[in-house]
């Protein structure tokens, strides 16, 4: 059975499920409403949604199909009216199966194969996470990596899933990462080869010219992204629910934007379709890990979004994986958001085509504003990324040992964990961009 494109939205009253089955006999289709679950089945199409809440059939359910686009409207009734349905356009965690018996394993991240994503949010806690890095012998000492005490710590990839998987693509690892032995150096080994590297990388020469070049720098400057605008309309709309506030009705607090400010284009709802589904329980020191991974990422992908004024280039996939400590060097970040923020900026610096400070600082402040939108850009920006590096072949490698399992990973991720990210990218940006500045200039 082949699962159909399809686009969900929501009002007051309705759950309303847009169906995508070109060139079936309709007559033939047939869809069933069981509290949470939404089954749709129309030969050869198949489709089963979990709900985070309860539908019912109440006479009003209706199916419209509109045979000119070949799409079925389904208007499933919700059962209790003005419930605001959380996580509708996180695509992926809606096709997730019915719970199953969970996998015993040794490893802290486990995919569960039918997880109820309902459940899953839960796997990882709620507690606060200290961004700041913590004032005790973090893994990454030289002496919690003697071979003869940790035979097991060379890994990496997302959640330190993967070893070994360079050893076959010798010959393809200076085309993809800068790491040039990733599978016989630990990650403290390979945080002191990436920044011994970016010692010697800056080139005073270039930062210059670019500095001078106004022209082309006041174009990139000036670029509005779309996330400016829809990080206004978000606040816009954050007001006026708190405007509206009164004893009687008690709206719905938003937490993020939703799929009226963060839409999906149909590209990217058939990517989050085909992704597959899993469950990751993670402790707090991998959760951390992996969030932090994710400001060097989403940076990255606005570096390479401003300077091609959101267009992309056949260089996109280099300039990502060029300016990303984890794409690059494959980084496990242990240490502060003041850390990550600072490798940023030092590489933006040192690699990419244009070396400014000012665009440094206002790529920075691009990656606090998609940060401040929520999940769906977040998982909008990855699924970017995912693209590019999926159209640049030697880069796709790099998809399967992070990038697919972020896109699935940010779906379930904590909505106050990021907030409290956004909130400490917001923090002291002054003191930060002092410190990287005077660092560079050093150098």
């Amino acid at each position: 059975m082949l699962t159909p494109s399809f686009n969900i939205i929501q009002d007051e009253q309705f759950v309303i499920v847009n169906i995508r089955v070109p060139y079936v006999k309709i007559s033939e289709a047939e869809f069933h409403i069981n509290g949470c679950e939404f089954k749709f089945f129309c030969k050869p199409y198949f489709l089963r949604l979990h709900l985070p809440g309860q539908v019912t059939e109440d006479g009003r359910e209706k199916a419209v199909f509109d045979i000119e686009k070949g799409s079925v409207t389904v208007h499933l009734p919700k059962l209790q009216s003005g419930e605001h349905f959380d996580n509708l356009g996180m695509l992926t965690t809606l096709l997730s199966k019915k719970p199953a018996k969970a996998t015993q394993s040794q490893k802290p991240l486990i995919e569960v194969i039918g997880a109820n994503v309902r459940d899953s949010c839960s796997s990882e806690s709620e507690d606060d996470i200290d961004w700041q890095a913590e004032q005790i012998l973090s893994e990454d000492h030289p002496l919690n990596h003697t071979p003869s005490l940790m035979p097991n710590a060379i890994a990496y990839g997302f959640a330190n899933q993967h070893s070994g998987v360079f050893l076959k693509l010798q010959e393809e690892i200076p085309s993809i990462i800068d790491c040039p032995d990733p599978d016989h150096m630990t990650s403290y080994e390979r945080r002191l080869a990436r920044i011994a590297q970016e010692e010697i990388s800056f080139s005073p020469d270039h930062y210059l010219a670019d500095l001078m070049d106004n022209d082309v720098m006041d174009s990139l400057l000036k670029f509005e992204p779309a996330w400016k605008n829809e990080l206004t309309r978000w606040k816009e709309m954050k007001d006026q629910v708190s405007q509206n506030t009164s004893a009687s009705v008690k709206p719905s607090k938003p937490t993020e934007a939703g799929q009226e400010i963060v839409p999906f284009s149909q590209s990217e709802r058939e990517k989050l379709k085909d992704l597959p589904n899993k469950d990751y329980l993670l402790d707090k020191a991998s959760s951390r890990c992996l969030y932090l991974g994710l400001i060097d990422i989403i940076f990255a992908f606005a570096y390479n979004h401003r300077t091609t004024e959101g267009e992309g280039n056949v260089e996109s996939a280099w300039t990502v994986c060029k300016l990303s400590p984890t794409l690059s060097w494959l980084e496990v970040h242990r240490g502060s958001v003041h850390d990550v923020v600072c490798n940023c900026l030092r590489r933006s610096l040192c690699y990419p085509l244009y070396r400014h400070w000012q665009l440094t600082l206002t790529v920075l402040q691009d990656t606090r504003d998609i940060f401040r939108l929520g999940r769906r850009k977040l998982l909008q920006s990855l699924l970017s990324v995912h693209h590019a590096l999926n159209s640049s072949e030697p880069y796709y490698v790099l998809n399967n040992l992070y990038i697919t399992d972020y896109c699935v990973w940010v779906q379930t991720a904590s909505v106050r964990q990021i907030q409290s990210l956004a909130d400490d990218l917001d923090e002291h940006p002054g003191e930060q961009t002092q410190n990287i500045q005077t660092d560079i200039q050093t150098d």
